[in-house]
């Protein structure tokens, strides 16, 4: 069983034991759900005002995922799928009772921060999409650019907090993550932690779930490893060229 202490304000507020075979499912599920949201801020007309909303959910998401997450009260009830995240990351999850983005350092708000780290994700996303069309050698050097600024945002402006376990039948030790640098913190370390698990899973089939489309290229989710192209539109368009 995977035990899940969720702290409200530095007080338990809830105890969560899952099987794991259910929390692999969950995490799955919020996973996608996360890159999803990615790669659709990446390619994003930032004009429009459900792109930021989307920007938004993705980094509470990602908070959620992280373990810090700041919930308006009046809100906190109707979270539903911000637990479910909050689980599937599988932390000492703390809830704060603020706006998710006072828990980031930068000051900076959500539209300005959308705006700002749309272009430094991209190269990211680029390098893990593995375009087949780039040589080994552009691939590699794109993954030295994207490196750099996943372990900036995520592991070097992140503030962390060792916690021992009482109860050591599970583990000994925990880190927590206690502030975030900045607004882009929270999404370079939920890329990190996925690509650990990358790097220890058997199966890797779907941990990183983006290729490039056949027809447009752009950088493309999928939920099906079997799928070419992003869209519709691009698939039939394909077919019509004979592609």
């Amino acid at each position: 069983m995977t035990s899940i202490a969720l702290r409200q304000d530095g007080k338990t507020l809830k105890r969560i034991e899952i099987d794991e075979t259910h929390a692999a499912s969950l995490r799955k599920e919020r996973a996608l759900e996360i890159w999803k949201r990615l790669v659709r801020y990446v390619q994003a007309d930032l004009n429009h005002k459900q792109e930021l909303q989307n920007f938004r959910a993705l980094v509470v998401e990602c908070m959620a995922w992280n373990g810090l997450v700041g919930v308006p009260e009046d809100v906190v009830s109707e979270s539903v799928g911000l637990f479910r995240t909050l689980v599937a990351g599988g932390k000492r999850a703390t809830i704060k009772n603020t706006d998710p983005f006072k828990l980031c350092s930068d000051g900076i708000t959500p539209e300005q921060a959308a705006i700002k780290y749309q272009k430094d994700f991209l190269p990211g996303l680029k390098w893990l999409a593995r375009n087949p069309e780039l040589t080994e050698e552009a691939r590699a050097q794109l993954g030295k650019e994207a490196a750099q600024f996943l372990w900036e945002h995520g592991d070097e402006n992140i503030s962390l907090g060792l916690v021992i376990h009482q109860d050591t039948a599970q583990s000994f030790y925990s880190m927590k993550v206690e502030r975030y640098g900045t607004v882009a913190s929270p999404i370079c370390r939920f890329i990190l932690d996925r690509l650990d698990y990358y790097a220890k899973a058997e199966s890797k089939d779907d941990i990183i779930p983006l290729k490039v489309c056949v027809y447009c290229r752009k950088i493309m989710f999928f939920e099906r490893n079997s799928r070419k192209t992003c869209s519709d539109s691009c698939r039939v368009a394909m077919h019509r060229k004979g592609l």
